[in-house]
């Protein structure tokens, strides 16, 4: 669609889109098994066949921990949550 303009190029600079994963448990899990899920995840991601397989498809892997991940979702909620109120987009 080489004729549409960019978010970007309409005004919009701050809405990028930027796709991440993550794990989340409830809080009422039990300390010793999250502290077990964090270290298996970890090893998973610090794999490099599987940090191979996902730059193959596009994707750049992060192990971030859980004060990092905690942070960039808080981020994201208040960089889209801004942008929704100055796109006046109101849920119905």
């Amino acid at each position: 669609m080489p004729d549409v303009a960019t978010l970007s190029e309409q005004g919009w600079p701050e809405a990028t889109f930027d796709a991440w994963y993550g794990f989340a448990v409830p809080v009422q899990v039990p300390l010793p098994i999250q502290q077990r899920l964090i270290s298996d995840i970890q090893a998973v991601v610090a794999d490099p066949a599987l940090q191979a397989q996902l730059r193959a498809q596009g994707m750049e892997p992060a192990n971030l921990g859980q004060k990092a991940f905690a942070g960039l979702m808080e981020t994201e909620i208040v960089r889209y949550r801004n942008l929704a109120q100055r796109a006046r987009i109101v849920a119905e």
